[in-house]
């Protein structure tokens, strides 16, 4: 069983996989879960935190906070699928094509 879990894997099929997570969680943002942002602006008082949000001091979240939180992570994530340059392959052994 072991052996199975630590087998060789090819780069690629890294590089592969880690891009359809980051798609996925620009979907999940945009697709899948677009309610979350509309429910920024419930007031304060209303607000009950995950079980996370009580064991650390995170703080109420802000209709400024939900907008700036989703716009990062919607362009870090896009940009992490696209290997951190726009017109790279996936991998170790980018190939960028540069225009310009």
């Amino acid at each position: 069983m072991s052996r199975w879990l630590t087998e060789a894997v090819p780069r690629g099929r890294i590089a592969a996989f880690r891009t359809v997570i980051y798609l996925f969680v620009a979907a999940d943002l945009v697709v899948f879960t677009p309610w979350v942002r509309t429910r920024a602006s419930v007031p304060g008082e209303l607000y009950q935190p995950l079980l996370i949000g009580r064991l650390l001091p995170l703080p109420t979240p802000t209709p400024t906070m939900v907008a700036v939180i989703f716009w990062a992570l919607l362009l870090l994530t896009l940009l992490a699928a696209t290997a951190g340059h726009p017109g790279c392959s996936v991998g170790r052994s980018a190939r960028c094509t540069w225009s310009g």
